[in-house]
């Protein structure tokens, strides 16, 4: 999501505790292989080197000094080597080419990306391009491909006739997207435009357990859809969509694929709005189908996509209230839901992996912090009832999963939100595995005119312990409620304190709290209104 990078060149700071060191899953073997740390921007650069090559992140990496990078791998050369993340992030990423495939990586073949997140990048193709934030071309001809656990935010887009997606532009034969995220802006204004969520075509690859919140924006005469635009022959598998999709007159769209030729579609579902102008075909599902692709357990909520029909009636429509009452018929055990509360959500940990997150050093341990979205705004219409106390059941589960992670502690490491939430009386408890592992202090307030400084929250960071936010913000249907946030590390610059940055519950990102407001100053336009902390409570993790 566009400006919620939290340390930019613009304004330098220093992270007071550490950034992320430990991966959430472990590489294949063939990670065990030799491969070149890469360490900075030119160092990332000068992989066009040696396209064959396997490369390992060895930190977050800031690419703002780059006006423009060069994507890697061309049509003629594609990148056919290893990018292993570890789960470092690459920030500030600007790509604008004239290239058949537009990306960090412009062209693949046989490559395999894994456990990156790009966060807050600007891509930018030509007219009759491939565009994707990660990559412009995805090939498997050479040898299978498989990109994973790969999450971006930021912006793709092109002023002509373009395919867009925000992770892959155009995914082949024997590529595999899986566990993945976007929350990538696609915007192709022009007409005849592919614009996908995720991917803008998919031409016989396989798209599984990974999903797109961006809007989705396409001109006339195009193909636009809330995941991909255009799937010809292609698999999507437990898979969702919940931004807006929107396209111009006679085009065809939909809130999960744009137009689909061929392929199959099981277990999943889109739940945005979507619209199209004059003489288009629109679909909650999807918006055109050709030939006689398999659809099986496939939903769309007609309320929140203004959608009562799907392309070529293929397709289940629920109204959000059965949306939310239970799992869909057929949806399996890569599945959740809490009931009467949100959408169906992937049940895998590892996919809640957004980016590199902060993190804490306790006794040489690195324990790390999952953005956990329970009242993401794309899964929920409005504030469910007691949501200050679903946002505290939340920073619960985000501790006890980074102590199960750091710890190997398996009644931990998966650990679901249920745990730490009665739904009978609809409130959050600590208690069982998590108590031998970590303690709360009091919950303390802090008056209004009062700094989050040394005598407070900051105190307790310095002393190494995680910090448990209570805050206060106005409801959108009028009056105030409460909210929790997990605080992890503050930021300096010029030697002073700047913000406490904390993972917020309600949009699953981290948030930037500016030390004096004490109130959310980035992401920009922070859906709960006037948030302001009032209170804290320290955790000693063992």
């Amino acid at each position: 999501m566009p400006g919620d990078r939290r340390i930019s060149a613009r304004h330098p700071a220093t992270i007071v505790l550490v950034w992320l060191a430990l991966a959430l899953t472990s590489a294949p073997s063939e990670a065990a292989v030799a491969c070149k740390l890469i360490r900075n921007v030119a160092q990332l650069q000068a992989i066009q080197n040696d396209l064959d090559g396997s490369y390992c992140l060895a930190n977050d990496i800031e690419a703002s000094g780059v006006a423009n990078f060069a994507p890697l791998g061309t049509s003629a050369s594609p990148f056919t080597g290893r990018l292993y993340g570890n789960n470092h992030v690459i920030a500030n990423l600007t790509v604008s080419s004239a290239a058949a495939g537009v990306g960090l990586f412009g062209v693949t073949d046989g490559a395999v990306i894994q456990d990156l997140a790009l966060l807050n990048a600007k891509v930018t193709g030509p007219d009759n391009a491939y565009i994707g934030a990660l990559v412009g071309i995805a090939k498997g001809s050479s040898a299978p491909s498989t990109i994973a656990r790969v999450s971006v935010t930021g912006q793709v887009k092109s002023a002509g006739a373009s395919s867009l997606g925000g992770i892959v532009g155009n995914l082949n034969a024997n590529v595999t997207l899986t566990q993945s995220r976007s929350a990538a802006k696609v915007v192709g204004a022009a007409p005849a435009t592919q614009a996908g969520g995720l991917v803008a075509c998919n031409d016989g690859g396989t798209v599984q357990q990974s999903y797109a919140t961006g809007p989705v924006t396409g001109g006339d005469d195009s193909q636009v859809g809330g995941l991909i635009a255009c799937n010809r022959g292609g698999a999507t598998l437990l898979s969702y969509a919940a931004g807006p999709v929107t396209g111009g007159a006679d085009s065809e769209v939909g809130g999960l694929v744009g137009y689909q030729s061929g392929g199959k579609i099981t277990e999943s579902y889109a739940v945005g709005k979507v619209g199209g102008g004059a003489e288009s075909s629109v679909g909650g599902l999807i918006g055109s189908v050709f030939g006689s692709p398999i659809v099986m357990n496939a939903y769309w909520d007609t309320q929140t996509s203004g959608q009562t029909a799907s392309g070529g009636g293929l397709g289940g429509g629920l109204m959000t209230t059965q949306f939310r009452a239970e799992l869909p018929p057929g949806f399996g055990n890569a599945w959740a839901i809490t009931r009467k509360r949100s959408y169906p959500f992937l049940n895998d940990p590892h996919i809640d992996f957004a980016s590199p997150l902060a993190t804490l050093v306790r006794s040489s341990k690195v324990f790390v912090f999952l953005p956990i979205g329970q009242l993401d705004k794309s899964q929920y219409k409005t504030e469910p009832v007691h949501a200050d106390k679903a946002s505290l059941a939340t920073v619960y589960t985000m501790i006890a999963r980074a102590i199960g992670i750091t710890k190997d502690i398996a009644a931990l490491r998966n650990v679901t939100i249920s745990r730490y939430w009665d739904d009978a009386s609809q409130t959050a408890h600590w208690d069982g595995e998590i108590t031998a592992h970590a303690s709360l202090g009091a919950l303390r307030t802090i008056a209004g005119n009062a700094r989050l400084d040394g005598s407070n929250v900051i105190g307790q960071m310095d002393r190494q312990r995680l910090v448990i936010l209570r805050g206060s913000y106005k409801k959108s249907g009028g009056g105030t409620a409460t909210h929790f946030m997990l605080g992890t590390l503050y930021t300096k610059a010029g030697g002073a304190v700047q913000a406490v940055v904390a993972h917020d519950p309600w949009t699953g990102e981290q948030v930037s709290i500016d030390r004096a407001t004490k109130k959310v100053i980035s992401p920009a336009n922070f859906p709960l209104a006037n948030f302001k902390v009032n209170g804290y409570r320290r955790v000693t993790i063992n």
